[in-house]
């Protein structure tokens, strides 16, 4: 008989289809509101204790609502991205940095930016990751 942590995996896999996912919901939504389909599918994704901070400006967004009220705001796109690191802490954190081109609508030349998505999974028998935290800083 296998153990329940038998069940849970870490796969890397899981967790890039939550990001790609988010990501492909993020720039549906794009110019649109947040009743929008893709908005719906990416709050879907978010932890009840999501926090984004550091996209554009150093103010902190929390909670599903307020992540994706910010978002909807923002009318931002976040494109070519490449991921260039991913770490796992156990079977429950993760986290995912990389690059990506973000563009919004107060019409400042934003271009490349460092990006970091943490993730949390609150399950102990499946894979079932939410998007904890994302963070942004322009290296420009």
């Amino acid at each position: 008989m296998s153990s329940p942590l038998a069940k849970f995996s870490t796969s890397i896999d899981d967790l890039l289809a939550v990001y790609h996912q988010a990501v492909a919901d993020f720039n549906s939504g794009r110019n649109k509101p947040s009743t929008d389909p893709g908005w719906v599918d990416l709050k879907k994704l978010l932890d009840a204790k999501v926090m984004v901070a550091g996209i554009d400006k150093p103010v902190a967004y929390k909670g599903k609502d307020a992540v994706i009220n910010f978002l909807v705001a923002a009318g931002a796109s976040f494109t070519n991205d490449t991921i260039t690191q991913t770490l796992t802490f156990g079977n429950n954190l993760a986290a995912l940095c990389g690059t990506a081109d973000w563009a919004d609508s107060d019409q400042d030349n934003d271009g490349q930016i460092i990006f970091n998505f943490e993730f949390v999974n609150r399950s102990i028998t499946k894979s079932n990751w939410k998007i904890l935290r994302l963070s942004a800083t322009n290296p420009t």
